[in-house]
């Protein structure tokens, strides 16, 4: 049977855990602000540290980059790989 797959913003990901980036939310300028860091559908990151109202930090690919909430809002992840 295969396991669901729960599509949800990166502000609400558990910290320490792996996860797959499902789909980027937002315009031309947001995307390719993105795509320019390593933030790519498909592509694993892990949430290193949120906090409640400051920056999220996440590991792409052993580098570390910190995301306002705003940011963090309109990425969608999964715990599932594409």
């Amino acid at each position: 049977m295969k396991q669901q797959a729960f599509i949800i913003p990166l502000i609400l990901a558990e910290e320490s855990k792996e996860l797959c980036v499902y789909e980027l939310k937002g315009g031309n300028f947001f995307r390719d602000k993105c795509m320019n860091q390593g933030i790519l559908p498909g592509h694993k990151i892990t949430l290193v540290k949120k906090c409640i109202k400051g920056p999220y930090i996440i590991n792409i690919r052993n580098t570390n980059i910190i995301l306002g909430q705003n940011i963090a809002r309109k990425i969608l992840v999964t715990d599932t790989y594409l």
